[in-house]
Order: structure tokens, then sequence, then C-alpha cells
């Protein structure tokens, strides 16, 4: 009969042994089981709030709302992933990288959460770096005329090279933009220098 007992109390113990552990891996499958899609989809919505004023209490309680999902050992996994799928996008990314830098300001303080900071602050400077060696120019599609709504239909980013091929292969947008820039030569090479200069003058402006 004691026999008995202690054969059940041995499997209780047991099986509640089993059944947490079981839980456990339960809880972090679950934790695993969001997709990139899924993660991308709360990063964006974090970096609005951070676009509008989240300060670093309202950004760590996002993040303790997402229970298991809110792992940061998790998030860090995933911004590498991102960090990838971003850097290979030829898009400039200007707001990305200002709201990257946002988070990682407000992060820098909080445990744990600092080290998904430092991935955006990260990830900020690779976009901004990429940004100094290929500057953008819009191009309004060289039409001066026209109201103001058609002419934003019409706005087209461009890196340098592909300005500076457009310029080459169309005569006429190259004096429009020579004008514009108040140059006396319609020349691709003069007017992409011009644009250059401007550009660093107005980040030099702006640091200041």
């Amino acid at each position: 009969m004691i026999d008995t007992i202690g054969r059940w109390f041995k499997g209780l113990f047991s099986s509640s042994s089993e059944t947490q552990e079981a839980a456990k891996g339960s809880s972090v499958e679950e934790a695993r089981s969001l997709s990139d899609s899924d993660y991308e989809f709360l990063f964006e919505q974090l970096l609005e709030g951070v676009g509008h004023g989240w300060q670093a209490p309202r950004i760590q309680r996002f993040f303790e709302q997402l229970g298991e999902q809110g792992r940061h050992d998790l998030w860090i996994d995933w911004m590498h992933r991102f960090a990838t799928k971003v850097l290979a996008s030829p898009s400039p990314q200007k707001e990305l990288s200002e709201r990257l830098i946002l988070l990682a300001n407000q992060t820098q303080y909080l445990p744990k959460l600092n080290e998904v900071g430092a991935m955006a602050y990260a990830i900020a400077q690779k976009l901004q770096q990429r940004q100094s060696q290929n500057p953008i120019w819009d191009y309004d599609g060289g039409d001066f005329g026209g109201n103001a709504s058609e002419q934003a239909q019409q706005v087209e980013t461009l890196t340098m090279d592909e300005l500076l091929a457009r310029l080459q292969q169309d005569e006429a947008l190259a004096r429009q933009v020579a004008l514009q820039l108040g140059l006396d030569s319609s020349d691709p090479s003069a007017i992409l220098k011009a644009l250059i200069d401007q550009a660093q003058a107005g980040s030099e402006g702006e640091m200041r």
C-alpha cells in the first residue's frame, strides 16, 4: 500500500513538472511564431508612435504589452533580417532613418531595449551613409508650368547617376535645370556639380 502511494506521488510530481516544461516550450514557440511581416507591421506602429512623440515609458509599455512576443532577443534577430531588406532597397528611406534615431535616443537607458535601440541606430547610420554617398534629386518632370497638383503627381526621385544620364539624353531638361540653378552652361557635369554643392550647403546649414 505504501509503495503504491509513493509511486502515485512520484507520478504526480513528474506529471506536474512535464506539464510546466511543455507550457514553457509552448510559450516560447508562440513567441517565435510571429512572421517577419508581423514584426514589420508592429515595428511600423512603434516608429509611427515614436514619430508622434512617444517617450521611453510609452515605448517600454509597447513591448511589455506584447508579452513573450516583446522579448528583445527575438526582436534583435528580426531586426538583422529587416536591416538586410531595407539596405537592399534603392529607396532613400530618409523618414525611416530619422525615426530609427529617435527610437535609439528614447531607448538608450531602458534595460534590454537599449539593444533594440542600438540596432535601430546602426541601421539608421548605414542608411544615412548610403544617402551621403549617393545623394538624390527630386525631378518634377521638367515642366515648370501647370498647377501645383499636377506637378506633385509628376515628382520622380532620381539618384545623381540617374539624373546625369537623364540630362545627357535630354538637352531641353538640361537647359531648364541650368536655368533654375542660375548657370550659364547647360553641361550635364556642371549641373550635377552645382546640385551636389547645393545639397552639401543645405546639409551644413541644417547642422548649424
